[in-house]
């Protein structure tokens, strides 16, 4: 009997919407209720999210991150920073849904009531950017911690645009099982494909659209 797989809570779309998906753009109807294709998509589709989230060095969906430890959105990787060199200060992703607690040194620092941000911060929701023009205290580590919430929310346009984009990619996996950039996997028996190591490579190769439509999500390094 094969093992019940689950998604990832930051997958980019869960089954139903594959499903819907498949019937909307293949003009055909997936079979919903075979166990091991069940297992197939949902292992594609958290490979093809978490390979998107890689690709564009960023998490994609919306989640919540606390520095607090112990709670259950702590992400000290998110949430806890070294200072910025100068006044501005960039969030992981974006965009910024909402800024809970923003702490500098220990001091809570909340939104300006000037457009110089010297009494607090500016905040650029869309892009994840920061104003603070009192500064970071450079010279310390990890002078500033966070919790927020960022990412693309059910719903919005990039959202729906993201799904579509996992669509292509979750479907050309299904339909590419001879493809030489991908490896053959096996669970409970049923043997399917997954992305080779050469990752990007395999991604360009199964579909360009693809590739190329996540350009525009793509962070940069920044500094």
């Amino acid at each position: 009997m094969l093992k019940e797989l689950e998604l990832n809570p930051n997958a980019l779309m869960d089954l139903n919407t594959f499903y819907h998906m498949y019937k909307t753009m293949v003009n055909s109807s997936f079979d919903e209720e075979d166990p091991e294709k069940k297992i197939m998509v949902t292992w594609a589709i958290n490979g093809v999210s978490a390979a998107f989230e890689r690709f564009c060095n960023r998490p994609l969906k919306a989640r919540d991150y606390s520095y607090k430890v112990g709670g259950a959105n702590y992400n000290p990787a998110y949430t806890i920073f070294d200072p910025s060199p100068k006044n501005v200060f960039w969030f992981p992703t974006y965009p910024v849904n909402s800024l809970t607690t923003f702490l500098v040194f220990g001091n809570v620092v909340t939104p300006s009531t000037n457009s110089l941000a010297t009494d607090g911060y500016i905040l650029y929701n869309k892009t994840g950017k920061l104003v603070y023009d009192q500064g970071f205290y450079i010279g310390y580590y990890k002078t500033i911690q966070t919790e927020w919430n960022g990412g693309y929310e059910e719903g919005s346009y990039e959202m729906a645009e993201l799904q579509v984009l996992c669509f292509r990619m979750v479907n050309s996996l299904l339909q590419a099982k001879s493809n030489p950039l991908l490896q053959s996997e096996t669970i409970g028996g049923y043997q399917y494909q997954l992305f080779s190591p050469t990752l990007i490579n395999a991604m360009r190769g199964l579909s360009p659209d693809v590739y190329s439509g996540l350009g525009r999500f793509r962070r940069e390094a920044i500094g």
